[in-house]
């Protein structure tokens, strides 16, 4: 019988205090560790906070060799088509799905399910602002994504976890 993992990778973009409009990158490339996937698995939830209370609508990209093609912060998301075939998926999260606590934005999302698929060192994503986002501190947005996954076990068993659900 496999053993389910599960565990959790932060992600703090170094984000500048530079305006940012409409389809800029956030922070540059962000590199997660899934070596414990060795079987694939899955992002089961979300979590994000804005310390400067706006909760920006925001495009995660999904890919599972780290692009050739490089954004930096508050750089435009203009892939070329390579980029976009490497990218394996996307996922948005929306405004609306913020809420407002002590003064901070945060978004929990438990029904993620993005899969992850097996053999992987690292995950690398880009985050596209979506809304215009100007933040006022380098520090101020977090991101935490919680993998699920098992260790010898099918990636089948992954798969049927995300369409039981």
């Amino acid at each position: 019988m496999a053993r389910a993992i599960s565990f959790e990778r932060e992600a703090t973009p170094d984000v500048g205090t530079t305006n940012h409009i409409t389809n800029d990158i956030l922070g540059g490339l962000l590199t997660l560790d899934v070596s414990a996937l060795p079987s694939g698995g899955l992002i089961n939830s979300i979590y994000t906070q804005d310390s400067k209370n706006t909760g920006p609508a925001l495009r995660l990209h999904f890919f599972k060799s780290e692009p050739v093609q490089v954004f930096a912060d508050n750089d435009a998301w203009l892939p070329n088509e390579a980029t976009l075939r490497d990218r394996f998926a996307w996922k948005d999260l929306d405004a609306a799905d913020y809420i407002t606590e002590n003064s901070l934005k945060s978004l929990y999302k438990e029904d993620f399910n993005q899969i992850v698929p097996g053999n992987l060192d690292n995950l690398f994503v880009y985050v596209e602002n979506i809304d215009a986002y100007n933040p006022d501190a380098a520090t101020n947005f977090y991101l935490a994504f919680t993998f699920l996954g098992n260790i010898g076990g099918r990636k089948d068993h992954v798969t049927a976890l995300v369409a039981g659900s």
